[in-house]
């Protein structure tokens, strides 16, 4: 806890997803900005979850289904992605993960897309 502004430090996860391996697709692309965005916010601690080779169209992939435990047991405080659809494809996987975000109180952030559902929008 930070006594002089009485916050607590934000623990992130960082969610990069690429659907096809090769290609020139990596998940590094995705993952450097985030990087940067974390650091620029002095999060307490950073994890990353990546996923390569899965569609966006699936509700399950392995890093996504390790991220979604993590919210659940409440060890992150903010979900970060570069891109909405890197996360999710459909409105009601949408619709679901983030009413499961905001019941835990756990932000979202979509880096590129400047969406912040972390304070009022």
């Amino acid at each position: 806890m930070d006594y002089q502004t009485n916050v607590k430090p934000l623990r992130a996860a960082l969610y990069a997803r690429v659907s096809t391996k090769g290609l020139g697709q990596t998940p590094e692309t995705q993952l450097l900005p985030l990087r940067k965005y974390a650091a620029d916010r002095g999060f307490a601690s950073v994890q990353e979850y990546v996923d390569v080779g899965y569609s966006g169209s699936t509700d399950r992939r392995p890093s996504l289904d390790r991220l979604m435990s993590d919210l659940r047991a409440r060890r992150v405080d903010i979900l970060v992605a570069w891109k909405w659809d890197r996360v999710f494809r459909s409105t009601r996987h949408a619709v679901n993960l983030l009413a499961e975000c905001r019941h835990l109180k756990i932000g979202f952030i979509s880096l590129t897309e400047q969406i912040d559902l972390t304070s009022p929008m």
